[in-house]
């Protein structure tokens, strides 16, 4: 039986101030009382751009050391969410056996220590999500690489203008990825994307399957699945928008995506885990 307790982690980015508390709970929790733990994953962290986190512990070196200890002994996956970073914050991130998601904000994303970060659990082939506003240059080889060996299941990002030739490049091994996905047992597919990509996915792959859709940008789609009977409501939706569709799916969703004129390719691709 799994006796593994899971936790969260935010650190601020100036490596000053941390907190831990149990997944699910804000009860804040000593990392020397985890450490005396037998089985423990670090399921989230979270690196603050605020200089303090409210109610912290202020960090000296022995703290530090404890921290990444805790963070070398995560015994699963982690969600890593990164604000900002800083080499001490490279330092102690780089603890993490095994990132499964990661998240960056626009102040990390030019950050070459986050890019050590990727590149390290690309490598790793553990990585499955990866969320950027907008990819730099210097992003460019690792996320060519992620697209082609990770077996992804989230992929969020955006392209400047000037870096079209590469967004289109990106586009080839994201259909052949869909394409391997759909054709396998993957319960459903959900793209989000510019209508660059949404039109070159479905020209490429030419998909009927209801288990996957197509959004372009500026669109409303509305989704669903054997409706149980405690939500007739969706009975009663009459959308005569030409913008707003009914798709049959196990969730109930509204999607809206507004490409911004300065970002000509975005995407936002999820598969079912």
């Amino acid at each position: 039986m799994d006796k593994t307790e899971h936790f969260e982690v935010h650190i601020s980015v100036d490596a000053q101030c941390f907190h831990c508390c149990p997944v699910g709970s804000r009860k804040l929790v000593r990392v020397e009382d985890i450490l005396q733990k037998k089985h423990v994953n670090v399921a989230k962290i979270v690196v603050l751009s605020k200089p303090h986190v409210p109610r912290g512990v202020y960090m000296i070196d022995e703290q530090k050391n404890m921290l990444k200890r805790l963070l070398s002994r995560s015994n699963g996956l982690t969600c890593v969410e990164i604000e900002n970073c800083t080499p001490l914050m490279g330092e102690i991130l780089e603890a993490i056996p095994r990132v499964k998601d990661l998240i960056l904000q626009n102040a990390a994303e030019c950050n070459p220590v986050v890019l050590a970060l990727v590149e390290k659990h690309v490598q790793s082939l553990v990585l499955l999500g990866l969320g950027t506003a907008v990819v730099p240059r210097s992003f460019f080889p690792v996320i060519r690489k992620f697209l082609v060996e990770c077996e992804f299941d989230v992929f969020e990002a955006g392209f400047a203008r000037e870096d079209e030739d590469f967004a289109r490049e990106i586009m080839k091994p994201i259909a052949a990825s869909l394409k391997k996905r759909v054709e396998g047992l993957n319960p459903c597919v959900l793209v989000k994307g510019s209508q660059l990509l949404v039109e070159y996915l479905e020209k490429t792959l030419r998909v009927e399957d209801e288990r996957c859709w197509f959004v372009q940008n500026h669109t409303i789609a509305w989704e669903y699945y054997n409706c149980p009977a405690e939500l007739p409501f969706l009975e009663a939706l009459r959308v005569e928008d030409e913008r707003c569709w009914l798709v049959e799916n196990h969730t109930i969703v509204t999607e809206y995506y507004n490409c911004p004129a300065e970002l000509p390719f975005l995407v936002s691709l999820f598969i079912n885990r």
